[in-house]
């Protein structure tokens, strides 16, 4: 499985892209992974800007890889949704599907 991520202004927008990447939204700075995918969850804890702690705890059935998208994505005139991989979940369909694994 592999997660597209590109880098955020926010701690919680890099919360909310992974978990939409995992078919499920977050709640209160955390999301729990589906059971179609294994079982934990990825919280983050805000202490003051500039200091985020995140905390993943899970078992994945199978390998994860997050694939970092460069820095300077997007180019002018171009957004961050137009690129390809933007919007995907790990096995390739579109974020708001659900997961199948």
């Amino acid at each position: 499985m592999k997660v597209n991520l590109s880098a955020q202004n926010e701690p919680q927008q890099f919360l909310a892209l992974t978990a939409r990447s995992f078919g499920v939204q977050t709640e209160r700075n955390h999301f729990r992974i589906p059971p179609q995918v294994g079982n934990g969850e990825m919280r983050q804890f805000y202490f003051f800007p500039g200091f985020t702690l995140t905390y993943l705890n899970f078992r994945l059935l199978k390998p994860l890889e997050f694939i970092r998208i460069p820095v300077d994505f997007p180019r002018r005139n171009e957004r961050v949704s137009d690129h390809p991989n933007s919007g995907k979940t790990m096995d390739g369909t579109n974020a708001s599907s659900d997961i199948s694994v």
